[in-house]
């Protein structure tokens, strides 16, 4: 199990990370439960997913939320070396914290 809070206070980083981590190694699914998770750069691997639960009102809030934690990150979810990943049911909050960052990036390096 994975510290992952979604209080939307503590950094969720880490622990998102090593979640995604963990579910690349066998195509595995992290499921993130309603909350705000406070967050810098996730990067999701081949094979996985990222699920959420939706909320029926995004500007509202509700439902599970990833929140950018700063403007050291280009977005919340690089999904650069995510081939056959899946994203669902998630809202992305970058809190206008200033120009070039992305919600989701997809750029190839390669």
């Amino acid at each position: 199990m994975f510290d992952v809070r979604g209080g939307g206070k503590a950094d969720d980083s880490f622990a998102l990370q090593k979640a995604l981590d963990a579910a690349a190694k066998v195509s595995g699914c992290v499921s993130l439960p309603p909350g705000v998770y406070l967050t810098h750069e996730l990067h999701v691997r081949g094979g996985t997913a990222l699920i959420g639960i939706p909320s029926r009102n995004y500007a509202k809030g509700g439902g599970s939320v990833l929140k950018l934690a700063g403007t050291i990150s280009k977005c919340l979810l690089n999904l650069i070396d995510a081939h056959s990943g899946t994203i669902g049911g998630l809202s992305l909050k970058g809190g206008q914290l200033g120009t070039g960052i992305h919600g989701i990036m997809t750029d190839r390096n390669k």
